[in-house]
């Protein structure tokens, strides 16, 4: 449940953290 908070965190770049917002908004 936590796993995109963890993605979120170890993203490296902006871009990286807006990818993985798109990916939970989607979810």
């Amino acid at each position: 449940m936590v796993d995109w908070l963890e993605r979120f965190k170890n993203a490296e770049s902006a871009e990286d953290q807006i990818t993985v917002l798109e990916e939970v908004d989607d979810a």
